[in-house]
């Protein structure tokens, strides 16, 4: 199974063309190099000048605003996105691009560690990756990738150089369709003596030293995950003085801090070009959700016991006790009481002690690693924590498996004593893994059980229980040198066969049950599976490292069972922690927004304009609502306005919902709390009335243009070509110097000076293809109307067929497009419906609930309306919130029932690049029963319909054609489509429609 690449994702694209942007003008005016192995050599004069011009554009965030030229002689830029959104993808195509628009061809990735080296090769050497960017994307090339390894010690014959970097830099830039990286770990490039070492007896180029060879081919450099490379230590420094790139490009989630004065710390961004913030990251549904869960149990609360060691010989035992209030050793012996550890263990002493464990008065086992609660009756903790874990999986499991294209789940177990996975040298005592094995049969039999389970998922249960070994899978840092065959295919799943990971049956098309891994805290940056939605930490991990990288390794969104990434749902990532761990999801919450859109120094400032549109729709005045605040104690206002008190960000955004401050409440979510909603109860008395409705909403249709469609086009395409596709663009600089003289200090203007905007220029035929793949308007009606346009400017010279005049040639027919083609499209219905929607499931069943999220990031408190869908008013705009609490009845109309349409349920194929879903949907009578309503509503919060963008009127539009073919398919469910803006209200709409429907 190939896990399916998407082009063009916004969050992915825009980063690439930002860095495109600004390297533009120093590359068009690029020297060629002496020799073919290096990459041009860029004119960089200016370039602070094209930095500032994106980072100043209106979209970026405030605190980018400062521009740097070059540092050190090396331009560095800086890409920041959250773990889980794609960042080695972006920073591949990013190489693709920089070599198709600028021919580079050398490219250095450093990455931090060899997890992190083995994912990004296995990414980057993939078949379908490579087919992707190659054919797909049209880059035309490939990337031949160099991996610098450890050096093996050498016994004879001469010593050469690393093959890794003899390859990358042999490279020749007159290969076109080739693109050289070479791959290396941070370890090696400080201290590994494969680069730095001068005593091969093979020189190369020249160089005795293979990083001198690499610097020579004036490399462009990529780190990732910069906040393992402070640029004031050593590697960083190595990379600039030894290698000394053109650019460096650093990508990641987080990055290494400096010093800000007076005990502060900030930031260390360079030419920052782009920041997806976690927070962003969480609210636009980019990553999963995390609902964090801590054990604690039932008696003993807060307080564990943990044997550490057998000592001196079996003579006595190493025991650790742990509370919110104290931590402290004891070393006890045969005969010994626990009662001087705990008053609570009274009564229990140690009965023996053995090489690997300890025998308690009360009859149980204790082996070296476990944790138990402060009871004499207590079972391990771990094994409770297991059976929370497993409650949660199966829980996930359960609904993934019965949609209609499967997800497969995976737990991941962190654990801190390998020999209780793996057991001994003779693979004795493993009591983790029977423990975790003994749960697993429990837990198969008990969902055996349910008859609700599909055909297929009792056979994945029964397929899981013949073979339940074959279940789970371990990876640890000396399994590298293990030779156990068992252990070796465990490893390959986990770090190399993603693909085969994820899918549900293997080649011979037999269930793959592998599905639970464990690991000690190895599976960092570098590893990461979509399919993950548990994560159980049975060891507290004792770091202050960044809580999102905790949680990285499940946040991606997951892939069906076809390789597909599922988007539009609100998936939740299971994190079950002890109880050391509690606080854990108020931590992440302030991680999270430490980046608000909102801040003034290090507080968070509630802007006046939040606050009063959470007052509108509460229907209080300002004034009152902020006496509340600050009352609350939440808040504090000073000469900055109202602002947040530093430890009451969960708490107020708890409290106020409405102000969008940072991280929506349901993304991070704490199970142990009950005060969080994670989703709306679908009245399913109500949804009866609507069921036929739904039904007729949730069938599949195609779009198709009219046949005269390409005439259509060949007779505007010379038109739209007329109208500035040749057009040069061009930007000018003006200075002003203030200069003073005997009568004072005058400002005095400089000439301006212009820049001509030119993309880099290719062939007519690439420029056909490209146009062709960008707009699907036929290279015969495109080559003929530039015939057109020639005839009558003149030859076109071959610089005019450049990367600009592309994007206004794509710019402008899609303009065209919207404004002229949503009359000449049809919609016809598809042979086959989804059996499953967000409202029931493949057996047409209510569901019980729906996650708040896909209904509204807005909830209100009152008394939810008798006849609305869900027990709870969740909403996106003051508009949506009016609709839900207007009273549509009247003289004329009974509402039947309304409810929001759960966001990307309904996917309507339109002319522009995304599908298109609704937002209300009313059932309405007549009050002389005679006449019955099918209404969908298109609510848009803004004062006329002139401030609609082009692309959100041609889906309007077509949205109307769609429903109405979806009439005249079904009469007897009719249904009326119309647009809302705020200024008009549910009722007026309903009441014309209702005397139209009588005409």
């Amino acid at each position: 199974m190939d896990i399916i690449l998407e082009s063009g994702l916004p969050h992915q694209q825009i980063p690439v063309d930002r860095i495109v942007q600004v390297l533009n003008d120093s590359y068009k005016l690029a020297k060629q190099p002496k020799y073919s192995f290096q990459n041009p050599i860029p004119n960089f004069q200016g370039v602070e000048f094209d930095v500032r011009k994106v980072i100043g554009s209106p979209e970026m965030k405030p605190y980018n605003e400062k521009a740097y030229g070059l540092t050190d002689g090396v331009l560095n830029l800086d890409i920041k996105m959250e773990t889980g959104t794609g960042k080695t993808y972006v920073y591949t195509q990013t190489i693709y691009e920089l070599h198709a628009k600028f021919g580079i061809n050398k490219f250095i990735i450093v990455v931090p560690s060899l997890p992190v080296k083995l994912g990004t090769v296995g990414f980057i050497t993939d078949p379908y990756v490579r087919h992707y960017f190659k054919e797909t994307l049209g880059y035309n090339c490939d990337i031949e990738l160099c991996e610098v390894v450890a050096m093996k010690k050498k016994s004879k014959g001469h010593n050469f150089f690393p093959s890794s970097v003899r390859d990358f830099v042999n490279g020749s830039n007159q290969q076109k369709n080739k693109i050289y990286v070479l791959i290396t770990n941070q370890q090696l490039l400080q201290k590994g003596k494969v680069l730095d070492n001068s005593n091969y007896d093979i020189t190369l180029h020249g160089f005795t030293r293979p990083l001198d060879a690499i610097k020579a081919t004036n490399p462009f450099l990529i780190i990732d995950e910069p906040h393992r490379f402070n640029r004031e230590k050593t590697t960083y420094k190595r990379i600039v003085d030894e290698i000394h790139p053109q650019c460096i490009v650093r990508f990641g989630a987080t990055f290494p801090s400096v010093s800000a004065g007076k005990g502060k710390t900030r930031k260390d961004y360079i030419n920052l070009l782009y920041n997806l913030t976690a927070c962003d990251a969480f609210n636009d549904n980019l990553i999963k959700g995390i609902a964090k869960e801590h054990f604690n149990p039932v008696n003993s609360k807060g307080e564990k016991i943990k044997v550490i060691a057998i000592e001196n010989g079996g003579e006595s035992v190493s025991l650790h006790y742990l509370n919110d209030k104290r931590s402290q050793h004891f070393e006890m012996h045969k005969g010994d009481s626990l009662a001087v550890i705990s008053p609570k263990l009274e009564g229990l002493s140690i009965l023996g002690i053995s090489k690997k464990s300890i025998e308690l008065s009360n009859g149980q086992e204790k082996k070296v690693g476990d944790e138990f609660t402060a009871d004499i009756y207590s079972t391990s903790y771990q094994e409770q924590m297991i059976r929370l874990a497993l409650d949660r999986h199966f829980e996930t499991e359960r609904k993934l498996f019965n949609r209609e294209s499967k997800i497969k789940s995976l737990a991941l177990f962190f654990i801190d004593n390998i020999e209780s996975f793996r057991g001994d040298e003779n693979k004795n005592g493993a009591w983790l893994r029977e423990m975790f094995n003994l749960q697993l049969e429990e837990h198969l039999k008990a969902e055996l059980k349910n008859s609700e389970n599909s055909a297929d998922y009792t056979d994945y249960l029964n397929a899981s229980l013949v073979d339940i070994a074959k279940c789970s899978a371990g990876y640890f840092a000396r399994d590298n040198s293990d030779s156990d065959e068992d252990i070796a295919d465990e490893v390959n799943d986990i770090l190399r066969n993603k693909k085969e990971l994820l899918s549900l049956k293997d080649e011979k098309g037999k269930w793959n049950v592998r599905r639970f891994l464990f690991s000690k805290w190895t599976l960092k940056e570098g590893w990461d599976n979509p399919n993950v939605f548990t994560i159980a930490k049975l060891r507290s991990s004792g770091s202050e490292e960044s809580k999102l990288q905790e949680v990285g390794r499940g946040l991606r969104l997951p892939v069906d069972e076809y390789g597909n990434r599922i988007k539009g749902t609100d998936f939740m990532l299971n994190y079950i922690v002890d109880f050391t761990e509690k606080d854990f999801a108020s931590q992440l919450v302030k991680e999270i927004n430490g980046d608000l859109k909102f801040t003034s120094s290090d507080k968070i400032i509630i802007p006046q304009s939040e606050i009063a549109k959470t007052a509108e729709l509460r229907n209080v005045q300002v004034q009152i609502l902020q006496a509340e605040m600050l009352l609350s104690g939440l808040v504090t206002l000073d000469e900055n306005g109202i602002s947040v008190n530093e430890g009451s960000i969960v708490e107020f955004m708890d409290k106020y919902p409405e102000i969008g401050l940072g991280v929506n409440i349901d993304r991070v979510q704490d199970r142990n709390k009950t005060t969080i909603k994670k989703s709306v109860i679908i009245r399913k008395d109500r949804f009866e009335d609507l069921r036929s409705l739904w039904n007729e909403l949730n069938r599949k249709y195609l779009m198709f243009y009219q046949p005269d469609i390409n005439k259509v086009i060949e007779q505007a395409l010379p038109e739209i070509i007329e109208d500035g596709v040749f057009t040069r663009m061009s930007i000018s600089s003006e200075r002003e110097e203030v200069k003073t003289d005997n009568t004072g200090a005058h400002t005095v203007k400089e000439e301006n000076k212009v820049y001509i905007v030119q993309g880099k220029t290719m062939t007519y035929n690439e420029f056909l293809r490209l146009a062709n793949q960008e707009t699907s308007i036929p290279i015969k009606i495109i080559h003929d109307a530039l015939c057109k346009y020639s005839r009558n400017h003149g030859k076109l010279s071959s610089e005019l067929f450049n990367t600009v005049t592309l994007a206004n040639l794509q710019n402008k027919f899609y303009t065209w497009k919207l404004d002229n083609l949503g009359g000449r499209i049809e919609y016809k219905q598809a042979n086959y419906r989804t059996r499953s929607t967000a409202l029931t499931d493949d057996k047409g069943r209510i569901r019980d609930d729906v996650a708040i999220g896909r209904i509204g990031v807005c909830t209100t408190n009152g008394k939810t309306p008798d006849k609305y869908l869900y027990d709870t008013m969740a909403y996106d705009s003051p508009l949506e919130l009016k609709n839900i609490l207007d009273n549509v009845d009247n003289d004329v109309v009974d509402l039947v029932v309304y409810g929001k349409i759960p966001r990307n349920s309904i996917r309507i194929p339109n002319i522009t690049k995304d599908s298109y879903s609704p937002d209300f949907m009313y059932v309405v009578h007549s009050k002389d029963g005679k006449t019955s309503l099918n209404v969908v509503i298109e609510t848009k919060d803004v004062t006329q319909d002139a401030v609609l963008r082009g692309p959100e009127r041609a889906k309007i539009s077509n949205a109307e054609r769609f429903f109405k073919q979806i009439s005249n398919d079904f009469p007897d469910c009719k249904v009326y489509f119309k647009r809302q803006i705020n200024h008009q209200t549910i009722n007026v709409i309903i009441d014309n429609i209702m005397q139209i429907d009588n005409k």
